[in-house]
């Protein structure tokens, strides 16, 4: 039986090859995107999800409370991981991990990798299986590691690097350290990602301090704990129970405005600190998106076949008729077309995996991912894929199986196979719903990249091109302990060993890049009043950052090399923090402590305009400027256009002679700006894409049935030529009918469009206009392309003989 199914199916398919070329592409299109997708997915969702403990993993956030805004940070001082586990029967164990940026060297070759300090209970709480080594000896004498298998081939290549010593050059990490393990490279986004991995707290001061003690009033907090609770403890007790940490180790003071919460391990890289904070862009913001495109896709590919399967009933009326008159029962004819429907879906999916294959290297630069499809890959969505074939299957031939096997035999014997089978509006109705679904994409698309474009040209208060970055001072901050021997002490010297090359037209030492963060925020007392506490945000800079990124100074003056209390005592102000301190009228002179500059006053000595340091999703962040040399991290330099080449060599040379042993980084700050901007990015092309793909699965339908309508109306086509219709009226008669569908889903895609794309850009504070425009390129595109469809098979048919169309049957 099942046999006949098969070989009745393939001769009815083969029989009807633009039928079956037209299903099959559309669902392979819709099923190569679906797999895409879920693979991607898949992806995201195992970031911190493999670990057999992590449901009771928690990870610690540390809030700090200011009088105007509330910051979120997941650094924590080192004593606390410590301090949970002594005071709390909750918790179980806890694991502490610092994460340092370092220089390592064997025999010639270098690099710069990810160092991990850890507590040694780390690797048997957190499942990273060693490759080579053993768990147990691991770490038991001092200064052993472990590393990642893409460390271990990058520094040592071929080589076995079991028993291999090489050298670290790190302020906080220096030492001769072994490999005694390795370990898979964990994901590259995961807030628990390395590369080196060590239980060694060398005999640095600084780093002693950071790993083991309580830091009440640095902002410097770079050990993220984590926790784990015994079974059947809930987080939320624990949480309300550490308040009194803060409380008992870093005092009243410190209590009042800083708070720890409990970030479920599942969720830190998935929603980041959006937990706590609205405004971040977290991953699953993508994930959602996708996941909506990509079901979109797939429905549109299943109403393709449905709808062209009910259209194509007019043809197989008929036979539904003899094989009931011969005796087959309903559920027999169901099976039958259910049968077809399957068979289509299974060499479709056939054609999506090599789709994906295909496609796959593309789509991971879109996604910024390391996707793969292998075998181990296969297997384990083996049952989701066939699943999703099962129910596209299902759910693209359930309707055409009831509405074919539904005819009576006497009405299907005696009908004209030209006429209507009936559900008229309900192929009207799936057209409609293709393309609004299409026309939807496509207005977000346009909507996405207006707003991209407004991020480009905004104006954002400073200048943004032709401007280098290298983070020189940070490379020998990294390794130099003593603040006076650091590069940053003589930054002047070296801004003008750079400026010695003509095509270099300006250079300014800096700590934190000017937008996307712009500066740490501090708690500050205006005229040293406690009462009146606000934050701003603070950037170390030197005296000709101003001029280099042409910010202008409103009142007062920049700070001045000549002036020598401008790198202790002085400090200029933005406007947005004038305001907010009350002190419009004369800020010039007035005064600002804080407890992140202990025992010192600074003066107000200028004014500059605002330029927006954070992103365009925020507003004008209060900021504040000091000249802290000993803190500065990066060197910005405005270049000539011209010679760009030549004057990277330069750069080159002179990093090599500042920092020789850190490899050579640059990065042009517009290339920055764009980088902030990486999810917005990646959501325009991806919607531009699939938008595309979506327009296309919908013509592949549209093109189907209109052949399927000519093929109905042949003898009116036959009868209205005989009587003089020229080939534009057939034309427009053919197509009107589709035009006015796909201008119904304009008007049904427009309200969710507009709906949609208004939630979305009010997560910017500064936004392009929602205006018609693209609406109204949306509708004229999908008419457009919907009228050019259609119109290849009325051509056709309205210039064909006339005499050939009054003999069809």
């Amino acid at each position: 039986m099942i046999k006949n199914y098969l070989t009745v199916a393939i001769r009815n398919l083969m029989r009807h090859k633009l039928y079956t070329s037209i299903n099959v592409l559309g669902l392979a299109i819709g099923l190569a995107c679906g797999i895409l997708i879920l693979l991607y997915i898949q992806q995201e969702f195992a970031v911190n999800r493999s670990h057999t403990l992590g449901d009771r993993i928690y990870k610690v956030i540390r809030e700090e409370r200011g009088s105007t805004q509330t910051t979120y940070f997941g650094g924590t001082s080192g004593a606390l991981g410590p301090a949970l586990k002594e005071t709390f029967p909750e918790v179980e164990t806890t694991m502490r991990i610092w994460r340092w940026g370092v220089s390592a060297q064997y025999g010639e070759r270098q690099g710069r990798y990810l160092l991990a300090l850890i507590d040694d209970n780390f690797l048997n709480v957190f499942d990273f299986p060693l490759i080579k080594g053993d768990l147990e000896t691991a770490f038991r004498t001092p200064y052993s590691v472990v590393i990642t298998d893409d460390m271990a081939q990058h520094l040592f290549g071929d080589m076995n690097p079991m028993g291999q010593t090489f050298s670290i050059d790190s302020r906080s990490f220096p030492g001769e350290y072994t490999v005694t393990g390795i370990v898979k490279a964990p994901h590259l986004s995961s807030d628990l990602y390395f590369e080196i991995l060590t239980t060694t707290v060398p005999p640095v001061e600084e780093t002693q301090e950071v790993w083991t003690l309580w830091r009440p009033l640095q902002s410097w907090r770079p050990v993220n704990t984590y926790v784990l609770l015994k079974a059947g403890q809930t987080a939320e007790t624990l949480q309300a129970k550490m308040q009194s940490l803060i409380k008992q180790y870093m005092g009243d003071e410190v209590a009042e405005k800083n708070a720890y919460h409990l970030q479920p391990l599942h969720r830190v890289y998935l929603y980041r600190e959006s937990d706590f904070n609205p405004t971040a862009n977290s991953p699953i913001e993508k994930i959602y998106m996708l996941a909506a495109i990509g079901l979109i896709l797939v429905v549109i590919a299943c109403v393709n076949f449905t709808n062209l399967a009910t259209a194509r009933a007019v043809t197989r009326k008929r036979e539904v008729g003899v094989r009931k008159v011969v005796g087959a029962h309903r559920p027999q004819l169901m099976v039958q077309f259910l049968s077809e429907s399957l068979l289509l879906t299974c060499a479709a999916l056939l054609i999506a995996l090599a789709l994906v294959e295909l496609c796959l290297p593309l789509f991971n630069q879109f996604v910024r991912g390391d996707l793969h499809l292998n075998a181990a890959t296969v297997i384990a969505g083996a049952p989701a894929v066939l699943a999703l074939t099962l129910l596209v299957g299902l759910l693209a031939g359930w309707y055409p199986a009831f509405f074919l096997s539904s005819f009576r035999p006497v009405t299907a014997l005696k009908s004209s196979a030209s006429s209507s089978p009936g559900s008229t509006g309900l192929k009207k109705g799936l057209v409609v719903f293709q393309f609004g679904m299409s026309i939807l994409l496509v207005i977000c698309t346009l909507i996405v990249y207006q707003q991209l474009r407004f991020i480009e040209t905004k104006d954002m208060g400073f200048a943004r091109d032709h401007i280098v970055m290298l983070r020189i001072f940070l490379r020998d901050f990294q390794k130099e302990p003593n603040p006076q021997m650091r590069l940053s002490a003589r930054h002047q010297m070296v801004k003008q060993v750079f400026l010695e090359h003509p095509n270099i037209l300006s250079a300014s030492a800096l700590r934190y890049d000017i937008t996307g963060y712009g500066g740490r925020p501090r708690l500050i007392w205006p005229d040293g009043d406690r009462t009146k506490e606000r934050t701003l945000r603070i950037n170390e800079v030197d005296d000709s950052f101003f001029d280099t990124f042409n910010i202008p100074v409103l009142r007062g003056r920049a700070f001045s090399a000549d002036v020598a209390s401008d790198t202790s005592q002085a400090i200029i102000l933005n406007e947005t923090a004038v305001r907010l301190l009350g002190w419009e009228d004369d800020p010039i002179g007035k005064q600002i402590e804080s407890p992140g500059f202990p025992n010192k006053t600074l003066t107000v000595v200028g004014v500059v305009k605002d330029y927006h340091s954070l992103t365009l999703r925020e507003e004008i962040a209060p900021m504040g400027f000091v000249a802290r040399w000993r803190l500065f991290y990066s060197l910005a330099l405005r270049i000539r256009s011209e010679n760009t080449a030549q004057t990277l060599s330069f750069l080159e040379t002179q990093w090599k002679r500042f920092v020789p042993d850190a490899p050579f980084e640059h990065m042009f700050l517009d290339e920055r700006i764009d980088g902030i901007y990486i999810n917005e990015q990646l959501t325009g092309k991806m919607l531009g894409i699939f938008s595309l793909l979506a327009i296309f699965v919908a013509c592949l339908g549209l093109f189907g049935l209109a052949a399927f309508m000519v093929q109905s109306r042949t003898k009116e086509i036959g009868v209205r030529k005989v009587l003089g219709a020229s080939t534009p009226h057939l034309v427009m008669l053919l197509s009107r009918e589709f035009i006015f569908l796909v201008l119904l889903a304009n008007l049904i895609a427009w309200p969710i469009a507009y709906y949609l794309m208004r939630d979305w850009l009010s997560g910017f504070a500064y936004q392009t206009d929602l205006n018609v425009l693209p609406f109204v390129a949306s509708a004229i595109m999908a008419l457009i392309i919907a009228f050019g469809t259609v119109s290849m098979q009325a051509i056709r048919a309205a210039r064909s003989n006339p005499i050939d169309a009054l003999r069809y049957e």
